[in-house]
């Protein structure tokens, strides 16, 4: 499929580069990842659990990943961009993650 359809690739990576932007810009760590797997870091495991909540009370989904799967204090969700989603996913998974970072005390400011 890779080989049969890149423009699929091509759409992820551009997906998953625009909503690392938009988090980016909006106070969220990403790290360092460069791919259409975007991790939101929240902290301590206890701040992940209270973001994936809040986040799914707005309508989107992010998986917790905690310790000892990830370093103490670096808790983040998961965030799974795919060539199934469109631009207005992308800016509307954007604004309710940053909505619920907001919420759980996680944006600087």
């Amino acid at each position: 499929m890779l080989r049969a359809e890149p423009e699929r690739v091509a759409r992820i990576q551009g997906y998953g580069t625009r909503f690392r932007e938009l988090v980016s810009a909006g106070g969220m760590r990403t790290g360092d990842s460069e791919t259409a797997v975007v991790p939101l870091i929240a902290g301590s495991d206890e701040s992940a659990y209270d973001l994936a909540t809040t986040a799914r009370r707005l309508g989107v989904i992010g998986l917790p990943v905690v310790t000892p799967a990830v370093p103490r204090d670096l808790a983040r969700l998961r965030i799974a961009v795919t060539a199934r989603h469109t631009d207005a996913d992308v800016e509307l998974a954007a604004e309710a993650f940053l909505k619920a970072a907001g919420e759980c005390g996680l944006l600087a400011g």
